[in-house]
């Protein structure tokens, strides 16, 4: 069930924590731990305190097979970094489809330019490949965002998608 947000568009479902007791409550009204979830803080530069806590991952394989990355932490291990009580953070349902930087140039209320751009390959928050995408839906959402925010000049946005909302 997507939330739909006041201005129209789904955004996942996500609850504002400052407790642990507040993000354990969150995490399983999300579904924790049949599905993982992202914690971040509100306001934040690339992806700097972004984590996503999936039990399903098979921490030996990625001991072996996978280069050290910090985004995948066990729930335990956000315990022991995060303490009982914390500036406030995000929780958030996970989505696991593509993510988006769309640019935007509007002025005066209107919109001239919206370009979607898929991140292929993510690299500590910078896109290291990616692909310009017309992408109807993107435009179209990334629009009415800047129309209802009144947004002028060069902007952009990031989208990231569920598998299940593709167009």
């Amino acid at each position: 069930m997507k939330i739909i947000c006041k201005f129209g568009l789904p955004c996942p479902k996500f609850r504002l924590v400052k407790t642990w007791n507040e993000l354990l409550n969150a995490a399983y009204e999300l579904g924790y731990p049949e599905k993982p979830f992202v914690v971040k803080p509100p306001v934040s530069n690339g992806m700097h305190g972004l984590r996503i806590i999936d039990p399903s991952r098979n921490w030996k394989t990625i001991f072996y097979k996978e280069k050290p990355n910090g985004l995948y932490i066990k729930l335990n291990w956000l315990h022991e970094i995060l303490g009982d009580e914390f500036s406030e953070l995000i929780i958030m349902e996970y989505l696991p489809g593509y993510e988006y930087t769309v640019d935007v140039l509007a002025y005066r209320g209107k919109v001239y330019a919206v370009i979607p751009r898929k991140r292929l390959e993510i690299k500590m928050g910078i896109t290291f490949k990616g692909i310009v995408e017309k992408n109807i839906q993107i435009i179209k959402q990334a629009t009415k965002l800047s129309s209802y925010l009144n947004l002028e000049y060069a902007h952009g946005y990031q989208f990231k998608r569920d598998k299940k909302w593709c167009s």
